[in-house]
């Protein structure tokens, strides 16, 4: 699994809007006003202060404390919605820590990425999680990571299934590093889930775990990273959202190009995914053929292109609404970036 990359039980795979590194098999037919995830990564890593996703420049001293002394930081990251006194949230992502200077201006190698899902109608209310450390280079800008993680919503993409050839990202970022054997979501009361280190493909260092994780998070859950080639982290605010309520179309009813798309508004800085699901003449689930990613205002409409394609699909399509909290944290000199996913 890649950087920014979510983790979905097989039944419910989906590209994530926030993947570093884009989905292989797959080809986006259609993109209509909608950034890539894919698209131009920044240039190397300057005195201009711009940015190299690949990592190049970096130092390789795991073991010395250069760097991990950050910009001083007064926000607190304790609220779930804290208010953006800076003027810094972009649509769909919170951000805190920047205390007012330009997120071109705050530098940090430091990178942890937490990201979970979970399903609501799941009877078993178990979730997935993932945990990847990264470190870039010392001058590395925070306004690098968000330009990536600043949401393209009221948008949709289109997929095909079973596509030829592979999106690869030509300038990927550095492999995750170690941040101990163990990392832990812990509360007051103890841990409440342990990560183990586990190696990727491409020997990355990884903490993941699919439909592991036991059912919503509890208040005040927090991430505790012992340390290792990444610093430690005695403990840093987690969230989740409230699940989607639900409005139109009726969740019994097939959906299709024209269906009115409803729910209960959301009271804070939150979007809503909408995936339509694909089945074939046996009822077998077959793809997700468009995904779009809404304010979470109460109602969304596609676009003409989306509608088209929906339109043409010969297959019986099903709704699935998803709440998700994205959230961006410069704290201690190590920036934070959390990813919550809640579905029907």
């Amino acid at each position: 699994m890649g950087i920014y990359r979510g983790i979905y039980k097989e039944w419910a795979s989906a590209v994530s809007w926030h993947s570093r590194r884009c989905h292989k098999k797959l080809i986006i037919l259609l993109m209509t006003t909608l950034a890539s995830a894919c698209s131009d990564l920044p240039e190397s890593v300057g005195s201009d202060g711009s940015g190299n996703h690949s990592g190049q420049g970096m130092e390789q001293s795991v073991d010395e404390e250069e760097g991990r002394d950050g910009p001083p930081n007064t926000l607190e990251v304790s609220s779930a919605f804290p208010d953006d006194t800076d003027d810094d949230d972009r649509e769909g992502l919170l951000v805190t820590g920047l205390d007012g200077l330009s997120a071109a201006d705050v530098v940090s190698p430091w990178l942890a990425v937490a990201r979970s899902f979970r399903s609501v109608s799941d009877p078993n209310q178990m979730g997935d999680g993932e945990v990847e450390l990264v470190r870039y280079a010392d001058d590395f800008p925070v306004a690098a990571h968000m330009d990536y993680l600043a949401w393209p919503l009221d948008t949709c993409q289109i997929r095909q299934l079973d596509a030829d050839g592979e999106a690869e990202d030509d300038n990927p970022p550095p492999s995750a590093i170690s941040g101990g054997q163990s990392i832990i979501f812990n509360t007051a009361s103890g841990p409440w889930f342990t990560f183990d280190l586990t190696h990727s493909a491409d020997d990355a260092f990884v903490y993941q775990a699919a439909g592991q994780l036991p059912g919503a998070f509890p208040q005040g859950v927090s991430l505790s990273i012992p340390g290792s080639s990444f610093p430690t982290v005695a403990a840093h605010p987690l969230y989740q959202p409230s699940a989607v309520e639900r409005i139109l179309p009726d969740a019994a009813q097939a959906a299709s190009s024209e269906s009115r798309l409803q729910w209960v508004a959301g009271q804070q800085n939150t979007a809503i995914k909408i995936d339509w699901l694909a089945f074939d003449d046996r009822g077998e689930f077959v793809s997700f053929p468009v995904s779009c990613l809404a304010r979470d205002d109460g109602e969304f409409l596609p676009d003409a292109v989306t509608r088209a394609v929906l339109a043409g699909s010969t297959h019986r399509l099903e709704l699935r609404y998803s709440r998700v909290y994205a959230r961006l944290d410069v704290y201690n000199g190590i920036v934070f970036y959390q990813e919550a996913e809640v579905a029907e």
